[in-house]
C-alpha cells in the first residue's frame, strides 16, 4: 500500500465536485452506504476496470485508479458525510 500522501489539489477538486453532484441529487446517504459496503472490494473493482479498459475506453483508467486507491475512497466518503454536502441534498426534498 502507498505511503499516506496528501491528495493533489486536482484530485481533491474532482472528489468534492462528485460529492456535490451526488448530494444535489439527494443520494448522499445511499452513496455512503454503497461505498462503505463495497470498500473491501474496491481493489478488485479497480482490477476489473483495467480488464474492461479495451471495451470502455480511456475513461476506465481514471475509474480504475480511483477504485484502487483507498485514500481517494476515504476522501469521497468524508466529502459525502460533511454537513455542507448533506444539507445541499436535503434542500430539494423539503415541502
Amino acid at each position: 500500500m502507498k505511503a499516506q500522501e496528501a491528495l493533489s489539489a486536482e484530485e481533491a477538486g474532482r472528489i468534492s465536485e462528485v460529492a456535490r453532484e451526488v448530494a444535489a441529487r439527494g443520494l448522499a446517504v445511499p452513496a455512503i452506504v454503497a461505498l462503505e459496503l463495497l470498500k473491501p472490494w474496491s481493489f478488485v473493482g479497480g482490477q476489473l476496470m483495467w480488464l474492461a479498459e479495451p471495451f470502455l475506453g480511456p475513461r476506465a483508467r481514471r475509474y480504475a485508479a480511483f477504485l484502487e486507491d483507498r485514500r481517494r475512497l476515504e476522501a469521497l466518503l468524508k466529502a459525502l458525510a460533511s454537513p455542507s454536502q448533506a444539507g445541499e441534498g436535503e434542500r430539494g426534498n423539503r415541502l
